[in-house]
């Protein structure tokens, strides 16, 4: 009764991360709908992580006996984690920056006159 127990526990606290990732990636799905790509740009970091995170739960629960199948799911793991660090630096650069000054749209003084 006892291992039949903490076998069930043990998959919960193992799937309880692709939970909250899957409720994360609904929520941004549904920022980018309320708003535009610009403003709310977090879908392909948050996929990323998504990605990377399901991976490694499904390596984690099939328990394979290769270990070409930990190798790749590490590797693709990476890669997904790379979109998400290339996701996150270019929505901190949109944010970061300020839209050239305009030099050549003066109003007011002779210009008008």
């Amino acid at each position: 009764s006892a291992g039949s127990s903490s076998g069930i526990l043990e998959k919960v606290v193992k799937l309880a991360p692709v939970l909250a990732a899957t409720w994360l990636f609904f929520s941004a799905m549904n920022l980018q709908k309320k708003y535009d790509l610009e403003k709310a740009g977090v879908f392909p970091g948050i996929a990323g992580a998504n990605a990377a995170l399901i991976i490694g739960e499904v390596v984690l629960l099939l328990h394979p006996v290769s270990d070409l199948y930990y190798y790749g799911a590490g590797i693709i793991s990476i890669l997904c984690t790379c979109l998400t660090l290339f996701a996150v630096v270019r929505r901190y650069n949109l944010m970061a920056t300020r839209p050239l000054p305009s030099f050549f749209d003066r109003k007011g003084g002779d210009d008008r006159g």
